[in-house]
């Protein structure tokens, strides 16, 4: 997931996930676009859920092996206005 996502169904499964989980497992938030999501901006963007849940990021050569080695779909898209940008993963 992205820190720029805006899909609201995912964020709230997320929110329900954590829930479940809370004081049982170390939640980590992995950002897929580290053009965008700055390390500042995961801090902000993981504190709006959870105190709890860690936010990672890196090069964009260490997040692909991340991706290969856990076989994460990831594709990026600017659909519509240059402006806009998507980042689409499986969810696992």
């Amino acid at each position: 997931m992205s820190a720029h996502c805006s899909c609201r169904r995912y964020r709230r499964r997320w929110i329900r996930s954590l829930r479940r989980v809370a004081g049982r497992v170390v939640p980590l938030f992995i950002s897929v676009d580290p053009e965008h999501d700055t390390p500042d901006r995961l801090r902000r963007f993981v504190a709006a859920f959870s105190p709890a849940i860690i936010g990672l990021t890196g090069s964009r050569q260490e997040i692909g092996k991340l991706v290969q080695d856990y076989h994460v779909h990831v594709a990026a898209a600017r659909p519509g206005h240059p402006a806009a940008w998507t980042i689409r993963t499986c969810n696992i």
